[in-house]
């Protein structure tokens, strides 16, 4: 009966706090002619006002020499997809790497192939993984708790022949 309260005494706070946590942080790496590392928070999309084929994103990282703060433009298939890096403006061409629209884009994730403008046949690898949020540890450490807790607490008893 104890176990159920402080389950109970666990879960009703969580309950409650069931809001929405901080927007997703996407972590950028690309290899093989060009490098950069970056990351991209999802609330640092900056929505365009009169185009259709791209939107632009706050972007924290490496990207070629430099270090810092970057704008990166994501392009729709209708502009050829792939990404246009910061103030170097260097086009990497393939497929759109979001799902959604300009004003409402959705970041895809995994491995993509990009070709880079005015180089024949050079090629990137592009690796985009989403960075759990904070909420989403706290669960995940909460549940472990939970299940610890219920597995110490079970009583295994032995049958006597």
């Amino acid at each position: 009966m104890k176990l159920k309260q402080v389950l109970a005494a666990v879960a009703a706070p969580l309950a409650l706090a069931a809001v929405p946590a901080d927007a997703a942080v996407f972590t950028f790496t690309l290899t093989g002619a060009y490098t950069a590392s970056f990351e991209v928070d999802e609330d640092e999309f900056l929505k365009p006002a009169d185009f259709d084929d791209y939107f632009e994103v706050n972007a924290t990282g490496t990207i070629g020499s430099r270090t810092g703060s970057h704008i990166v433009a994501f392009n729709t298939t209708g502009f050829d997809g792939g990404l246009t890096l910061g103030d170097e403006f260097t086009n990497l061409w393939g497929e759109q790497l979001f799902a959604g629209t300009t004003t409402d884009p959705v970041m895809r994730t995994g491995a993509f192939t990009l070709l880079v403008d005015g180089q024949s046949g050079s090629v990137v690898s592009l690796n985009i993984a989403a960075v759990p949020e904070p909420m989403t540890w706290a669960l995940m450490v909460v549940g472990f708790g939970a299940v610890g807790v219920a597995m110490r607490r079970r009583r295994v008893s032995f049958a006597t022949a």
